[in-house]
């Protein structure tokens, strides 16, 4: 049953619409010794450049395109270092150097922040411009300008050893502001890196939380001094966490653990079994209730998070008639804190406090029971 559950729960954490955009146009007039490699380009930026994932609100591709030299400049208006940076690092990956240009009329790629505000595109959203010319990408935010630079690596190709961007104007912002995408690393360890690779390739689809089951039965992956018998032999470091955590700040994701409690705490029953009403699950009272709060206290110190996931799913026996008072302990605690907590929506109960945000699993006729 459990393998189910979780399965269903990996499922609905993380959604991911795709869409492709498929645009159609011949490359001006070219002589007959060009005319073969021009084709192999055209091919490849026709099937590899016009798929924009998530389907944006509106996008126009041209029929031309804008092959990259092997040398350009950059400038920018109100940006800061992260979003060139990594348009460098995109470029000089694939043969072309950057160099800052002192006009943005010098520039064949502009990074401009608007000013004033444009409502139009919010504080995720933004508007992307390919010429013959160059590129420029504009936005309110950093974030905006970084999501600008995903679409456009999206209608990119190299073919040829050169770069070639699809003519095109895309405006876009997102439909909603938690895009999250679930790893559960407790029962399956992962490292630094492979965590990092699966928060890049999210980003890249515009995703902004990453949401890090940490502890289960299996395995407690999350590292606390306080406790150290707690942690597996394969764990994180606060090293890494914090890795991690940077890692995933300079792509815009947010990051928030989860610490299930009160069930699916075999691992922290095993190295301290006093704590336990139950093999896998703490005692919601005594010291399992200060346990609690402990590791609870120890991830928000670690992770800068506004939001902290306290599980909550599948309690059951008699620990599930109290867990309402201990749910909603975590809750203050996770609040005088300055976080929110989250819980899954088999810990729901109207007394819960309202900060408290309900992550759903078991389906949309729950959710709507508890909107309602």
């Amino acid at each position: 049953m459990r393998a189910h559950s979780t399965a269903r729960r990996a499922a609905a954490a993380a959604i991911v619409a795709i869409a492709i955009l498929a645009g159609e146009g011949a490359e001006p007039s070219e002589t007959p010794r060009s005319a073969t490699a021009t084709a192999m380009a055209r091919t490849a930026v026709a099937e590899s450049v016009v798929s924009v994932v998530p389907r944006p609100r509106y996008a126009r591709f041209g029929a031309s395109v804008y092959r990259w030299p092997s040398r350009v400049r950059i400038a920018h208006t109100g940006a800061n270092g992260n979003v060139e940076g990594q348009v460098r690092a995109y470029l000089a990956a694939n043969g072309v150097s950057a160099h800052l240009a002192d006009h943005a009329r010098r520039a064949e790629v502009v990074l401009r922040r608007t000013r004033p505000y444009d409502a139009r595109l919010g504080d995720e959203g933004y508007e992307l411009r390919v010429r013959g010319d160059g590129v420029t990408l504009t936005a309110n935010t950093e974030r905006g300008l970084f999501y600008a630079l995903q679409t456009l690596q999206q209608i990119t190709a190299r073919s040829g050893g050169r770069l070639s961007s699809r003519e095109a104007t895309v405006v876009d912002r997102p439909e909603y502001r938690w895009r999250g995408v679930h790893l559960d690393v407790a029962r399956h360890f992962f490292p630094v890196g492979t965590v990092e690779r699966y928060i890049g390739v999210a980003a890249h689809y515009k995703l902004n939380v990453f949401h890090w089951h940490l502890t289960d039965d299996q395995a407690w992956r999350l590292p606390s001094d306080r406790y150290p018998a707690l942690r597996a032999r394969e764990g994180y470091s606060s090293g890494d966490v914090r890795e991690v955590i940077a890692y995933a700040a300079r792509r815009y994701v947010t990051v928030v653990p989860e610490i299930d409690m009160p069930a699916h705490a075999a691992a922290a029953v095993q190295a301290f079994p006093y704590l336990g009403c139950g093999p896998a699950t703490l005692c919601p009272t005594g010291p399992g209730r200060a346990f609690a709060r402990n590791v609870l206290g120890d991830a928000i110190a670690l992770f800068p998070s506004p939001y902290v996931h306290a599980g909550g799913d599948e309690v059951f026996g008699p620990v599930r008639s109290a867990q309402p008072r201990f749910t909603g302990d975590l809750a203050r605690y996770a609040e005088s804190r300055g976080r929110r907590l989250i819980v899954w929506d088999d810990a729901f109960t109207p007394r819960l406090p309202r900060s408290t945000i309900v992550t759903v699993w078991t389906g949309r006729a729950r959710a709507a029971q508890i909107a309602r």
